[in-house]
């Protein structure tokens, strides 16, 4: 049996700091079991490490929104003289108010306090991945150099218009593989992989480059399936089925419609079109088709029916493409209408 890897891109590890993820949590002691197996890239160590305060932020104040109670307040005059029971629900009601703001504000006061925390990475999740990230490979001025030349030439993974990321981690896991492995990429970047239906498989460039290694590649959207498929290929005995498994399942499709950036489709002369990769079928077969022409593109495609005002951000001239019909604009995903 040939030796098996397994690379989680930094999209996947930021999971571990949202809070309706409290399932997928418990992956971290599974990935800390087979470290063995574990590929962890300096350049992803750096990106969870730069993004995990404002996954959390996002998170954890998404919850404190929660906390609502309206002001209520019923007609007492209206009530029958001497009952008194209208004014009696009139001082709950205020009261239960005052309960609710009063919980509000201890809420901001432990929000800022757990951020403080991830921020100085003395939170359990953090020290966790940095037990994980210890042995990060750093990148060789050979391996930057070539990372550098497939973002010229335009091959994935990664963006042509942005910083060396993904194109560098992708040089390191081709050197730290090895001849005659089996490569597993968890990752929700769809520079990495195709979809037809439920299936995923390789991108064609990438899992030629492994061919001509002869590394075996397997894509999974989900880190629950990487590390269960991982385990059964490196057990000495048959692996315990993990118990929790479904509904982690649960928590990463949920997560996996959220992306790192926002692109907004404007239709020439009207509103602008959210998509997503939710597969909903209740939109139009032409806007459907165009979202399908933006995924094609690398682009993360959201969908949301809601037309609200929003800011944009200046992106590269690059990041700005053309569909017929219309035009992409990128957008700041932390100002995404509510």
């Amino acid at each position: 049996m040939g030796t098996v890897k397994l690379f989680v891109d930094a999209n996947v590890f930021l999971d571990f700091f949202r809070e309706d993820m409290r399932t997928f949590h418990t992956l971290v002691e599974s990935l800390a079991k087979m470290s063995g197996s574990l590929l962890v890239t300096e350049r992803v160590a750096n990106e969870v490490r730069r993004n995990k305060v404002s996954v959390a932020c996002e998170a954890l104040l998404a919850l404190k929104k929660q906390i609502k109670f309206p002001a209520l307040r019923l007609p007492d005059h209206l009530d029958e003289p001497g009952n008194g029971s209208v004014a009696e629900l009139n001082r709950r009601l205020a009261e239960a108010l005052q309960i609710t703001r009063q919980l509000e504000v201890d809420v901001v006061a432990r929000i800022g306090h757990l951020v403080e925390q991830i921020a100085l990475s003395r939170d359990p999740t953090s020290v966790a991945l940095e037990t994980l990230f210890e042995k990060a490979l750093v990148a060789s001025p050979d391996q930057l150099g070539r990372a550098r030349a497939r973002r010229e030439v335009g091959d994935p993974p990664g963006k042509t218009d942005g910083p060396l990321g993904d194109q560098l981690s992708w040089e390191q896991i081709l050197d730290a593989c090895g001849t005659g492995a089996e490569l597993c990429v968890a990752t929700r970047d769809q520079d990495f992989f195709d979809t037809i239906g439920d299936k995923v498989f390789l991108n064609p460039v990438l899992a030629r480059e492994l061919s001509r290694r002869n590394v075996t590649g397997r894509p999974f959207r989900r880190l629950v399936d990487a590390i269960e498929y991982v385990e059964k290929r490196v057990a000495t005995a048959p692996a315990v089925p993990r118990p929790d498994a479904d509904e982690i399942r649960r928590e990463e499709d949920a997560s996996n419609t959220a992306h790192t950036h926002t692109i907004v489709f404007v239709p020439s002369g009207m509103p602008p079109v959210f998509f997503d990769d939710s597969g909903q079928t209740s939109i139009d077969p032409v806007r459907r088709a165009q979202a399908d022409q933006l995924r094609r593109r690398g682009f993360a495609v959201l969908l949301d029916s809601q037309q609200a005002p929003f800011e944009p951000f200046l992106p590269p001239p690059e990041a700005l493409r053309s569909v017929p019909g219309g035009t992409i604009e990128a957008y700041d995903p932390r100002r995404r209408p509510k």
